[in-house]
């Protein structure tokens, strides 16, 4: 790493679960560009070098997005491999009680998805996003997330 480089290697990436009403949504962002432009994905991004914890990534990527939480309302999911990103990406997760209004970084689209259409939907998502999902759904499921 250089000294004008200011990420790491290492991405973060959260599946934010939330109710609508009797309805399960994830919060997800349309790319704008980079790899997979126009498909829809997790909040995420790099890990800044002045980050101390993949968490403190994690709580800045989604407050860039109008998302406030704290660390200690995040657990982590699972780290896996990417495609043609970051070599690591560690996801977290956490369960809302509602669809907070939310803004795309760079001035994309966010929308609160349908949990099931962002699952079951083939290549809506960024490549490994859903599988977050489904892993955050199956962690968090003792919190009462029904889909």
């Amino acid at each position: 790493m250089t000294a004008t480089q200011t990420t790491t290697d290492t991405a973060v990436r959260v599946v934010l679960i939330g109710r609508d009403g009797d309805r399960v949504r994830v919060l997800t962002f349309q790319r704008r560009g980079g790899p997979y432009r126009g498909c829809w994905a997790l909040p995420g991004g790099m890990v800044d070098t002045t980050e101390q914890t993949l968490l403190q990534a994690a709580v800045r990527e989604l407050a860039e997005a109008g998302i406030h939480l704290e660390a200690c309302e995040l657990a982590e999911v699972d780290s896996a491999r990417t495609l043609g990103g970051a070599p690591v990406s560690v996801a977290f997760a956490a369960l809302l009680p509602d669809c907070p209004a939310s803004t795309a970084p760079s001035g994309g689209r966010a929308r609160w998805t349908l949990l099931e259409v962002a699952v079951d939907t083939p290549g809506m998502l960024v490549p490994g996003h859903h599988l977050a999902i489904t892993d955050a759904i199956r962690m968090l499921d003792g919190q009462a997330v029904r889909r």
